[in-house]
């Protein structure tokens, strides 16, 4: 009883039909429409558009962004440089002044230099050149 309810095979190979199963289906045909297309495509084109906006948008301010970091950075290092430079013109000045003090100078002209302060004084008056005139 089986084997009468097995399908049964068949040996010979038909080539001229085409399978059982691919006769029934027929392919689907459909209109396009070419302006509803063409909308989808421009749609489609001007979102990438402005995706390249936007990205070439973000990329700007991340630039600008950077650059100001770097310039502030500078800027930073540059009043720590004034900073210090204004210390050190303070200390100089400061310097200047002790050492230009009249009895600094008295002090040092005869200790270091070895200079005695003249008895009298002798002052010097003009001669006329020879051959001017």
């Amino acid at each position: 009883m089986t084997a009468a309810l097995a399908p049964r095979r068949s040996t010979s190979i038909r080539t001229d039909r085409a399978p059982a199963g691919a006769r029934s289906r027929k392919p689907e045909l459909r209109v396009l429409d070419q302006e509803a297309i063409r909308r989808r495509a421009r749609r489609r084109n001007a979102a990438l558009a402005l995706f390249i906006v936007a990205m070439n948008g973000l990329f700007g301010v991340a630039f600008v962004h950077a650059r100001l970091v770097e310039n502030q950075q500078e800027l930073d290092l540059m009043r720590a440089r004034i900073a210090e430079l204004e210390v050190e013109r303070t200390r100089v000045e400061r310097a200047v002044d002790e050492a230009s003090a009249p009895a600094v100078v008295v002090t040092r002209a005869t200790t270091e230099l070895g200079m005695v302060r003249a008895a009298e004084p002798v002052y010097l008056a003009p001669t006329p050149r020879v051959g001017s005139g």
